[in-house]
């Protein structure tokens, strides 16, 4: 899956609401587009469950979060608020007129009717 994600000819846009644990947190990383709530919480707990970083982390947050936060976030288990990623750059906005029902307009995503 993450292989495909990564070798995607299209453009790949995602959204993050409430919390992105583990892989559904790295596979971001492989996206064009990601766009979060306010109240998303990103966490990779890979240490307190004796994994190994998966799904790209290791080799592509250090280009948004830099080496230092990297390793916090990888070998702590620190978690990040949407802010931090944000300001990061890893999210490219944090979107507050996203419902909470699971389908809506998806033309909501600024890159959405651009790409269209």
């Amino acid at each position: 899956m993450l292989s495909s994600m990564y070798n995607l000819e299209k453009p790949l846009v995602m959204l993050a609401r409430g919390f992105c644990v583990g892989l559904g947190f790295t596979m971001l990383s492989l996206a064009d587009f990601v766009y979060c709530t306010p109240e998303t919480k990103f966490f990779t707990p890979f240490m307190q469950t004796y994994q190994s970083p998966e799904g790209g982390s290791s080799a592509f947050f250090p280009h948004f979060f830099g080496m230092h936060l990297t390793s916090e976030i990888l070998m702590t288990d620190r978690p990040i608020t949407a802010k931090e990623a944000l300001s990061a750059g890893f999210v490219n906005g944090i979107l507050t007129n996203i419902p909470g029902e699971d389908y809506f307009d998806l033309t909501l995503l600024p890159c959405i009717p651009k790409l269209l």
